[in-house]
């Protein structure tokens, strides 16, 4: 293998420059999904392969597949590389992966000059599936020649895995951000409810509890971790749970007022409790939200004021008798 490799290097020094050229670029493909790295990655093995000036890959924005904007560049620019919005005879060829000399579009010269102006003379389209993913702009070689057909073959060897490797990465950089979106919503959430001086529970469709805050570890004595997956009925007791539940309004969503509920340490508690269903961004119930309020001191201090009432009634009674 090693006289085979030394053999290669001497008498077959540019196909083994292009395989290795080749393997190198396959593994950066499989190993890479960060975009900026893998950009920055393929810009310097690309660069170094052909020997190139300058280098960039230019992206299109999001709303106007016409306009690309330079996301990696590298080399020395007389001008820094700037957005540019493509002609559309050019933007055509592009979707149809071709690769694209600067000067073959003479009547575009001035719309095409803020991409010449770095020094790109070339430009390799990237797309997957007739969907433009991006460009290889790309200006002379270091001593000023020009890309040889040796050059242009390995170009066009790698579009298409390129085009596919950035489509993947940028993919997996949205869902990323979009993971990371849903996780911190979750969150502010879940802080919210814990806030809350009231005891909210969540339900899903069987009935299982896939929401506990503090407030309802406090009342019932259980937990987050002990009722999280397990069914409402044996995370309050059989007896509870028929009062949140009674069979006559099993479907009903409303509010039970001044619902009796047993309390792990002995003895009851009076709580108004709330029953809203759970919605889904097309409305459509997929759980149920318990929301707990303790009024058993409110109860109390109603029964008080009663009681007091009517001794002051008793006692205006007696004066008005005497």
């Amino acid at each position: 293998k090693l006289i085979q490799s030394l053999l290669d290097k001497v008498f077959y020094r540019r196909s083994y420059q292009y395989r290795k050229t080749l393997l190198s670029i396959s593994q950066e493909l499989s190993r890479e999904r960060n975009l900026e790295n893998l950009s920055r990655s393929l810009l310097d093995l690309i660069a170094n392969a052909l020997d190139l000036s300058q280098i960039a890959l230019y992206l299109p924005e999001e709303d106007d597949p016409r306009t690309f904007v330079p996301f990696s560049t590298r080399g020395e620019f007389p001008v820094a590389p700037q957005p540019i919005r493509l002609p559309e005879d050019v933007a055509a060829e592009l979707r149809e992966n071709r690769p694209l000399n600067l000067y073959a579009f003479p009547e575009r010269r001035e719309s095409l000059e803020t991409l010449r102006s770095p020094g790109f003379e070339h430009l390799l389209a990237l797309a997957v599936e007739d969907k433009p993913v991006g460009g290889l702009a790309m200006g002379r070689k270091s001593d000023a020649t020009f890309l040889t057909s040796e050059d242009w073959e390995l170009l066009t060897t790698i579009s298409s895995p390129v085009a596919l490797a950035i489509e993947n990465a940028r993919l997996y950089n949205q869902a990323s951000l979009r993971a990371r979106e849903l996780e911190r919503l979750k969150d502010y959430s879940e802080n919210i409810i814990e806030s809350l001086t009231v005891g909210v529970a969540v339900l899903d469709q069987t009935g299982l509890v896939i929401g506990w805050n503090r407030v309802l570890e406090e009342i019932f004595g259980r937990k987050k971790p002990e009722v999280i997956g397990d069914s409402l009925l044996r995370a309050l007791g059989p007896a509870n749970h028929s009062a949140l539940f009674p069979p006559d309004s099993q479907q009903e969503y409303h509010l039970l007022s001044e619902t009796p509920l047993d309390m792990p340490g002995g003895g009851k508690r009076i709580f108004d409790i709330a029953k809203t269903p759970l919605l889904d961004n097309r409305l459509t119930p997929y759980g149920t939200i318990l929301v707990f309020e303790d009024i058993t001191d409110k109860i109390r201090l109603q029964q008080q004021l009663v009681t007091s009432e009517k001794l002051a009634s008793i006692g205006l009674l007696s004066a008005g008798v005497a």
